[in-house]
């Protein structure tokens, strides 16, 4: 991934040296911040969303120690020293959510994880052959396999479903900006979607 946040953290350290070094505690990805809300306590990064800062082996579904010290220095402890199974229950909810908003205080926190892994959950896309696509900001393919083959193009993530299966993702930016245009283009008066579908 061209602009994953492994390559931003290779580049940020040298950039802000003192900040990164003296005043960064934790680096989490939204997914991972959200959760840390809900808890009351960081939340670890799910094996799923954080396949994609290119930053973990995905086959031993850990932090890959080569590639966290090419990146930065002292990067593991501020990404946090394990990752989380996207299933995995962290613990309850924090008792602030209890107090103001009535949350159960049974409630259990599941880890949190990123758009792409939640729609190929949510889209029960859970065997080999399963194809989804979302037409979004960005449009996306995606599908399951055993045996990943990295490309140059699209990426490979864990499963956020699967322990021993991987998510193969194809992603084009601005997708949402093309049907538009094409919209316009053909159908310049419509101010809505009805006439182009």
């Amino acid at each position: 991934m061209k602009d994953s946040l492994g390559i931003k953290l290779l580049k940020l350290p040298k950039k802000y040296e003192g900040i990164y070094s003296m005043e960064t505690e934790r680096i989490a990805l939204v997914s991972s911040f959200m959760c840390s809300l809900f808890i009351g306590d960081y939340a670890p990064i799910d094996l799923s969303d954080g396949s994609g800062m290119n930053l973990l082996d995905i086959d031993k579904h850990r932090w890959h120690m080569g590639l966290l010290a090419s990146t930065a220095h002292g990067l593991r402890p501020k990404l946090g020293d394990k990752v989380a199974n996207s299933y995995d229950v962290l613990q309850k909810i924090n008792k602030y959510f209890v107090e103001r908003y009535g949350f159960n205080k049974d409630c259990q926190v599941v880890a949190f994880s990123g758009d792409n892994p939640c729609s190929l959950a949510g889209l029960m896309v859970v065997e080999e052959g399963d194809i989804c696509v979302s037409l979004g900001t960005s449009d996306t393919l995606f599908a399951i396999t055993k045996t990943p083959k990295p490309q140059t193009e699209g990426h490979v993530l864990c499963s956020p479903i699967h322990e021993k299966k991987y998510m193969i993702l194809l992603c084009y930016k601005n997708g949402s900006i093309s049907r538009e245009n094409i919209k316009n283009k053909y159908f310049p008066n419509s101010k809505d979607w009805s006439d182009f579908s």
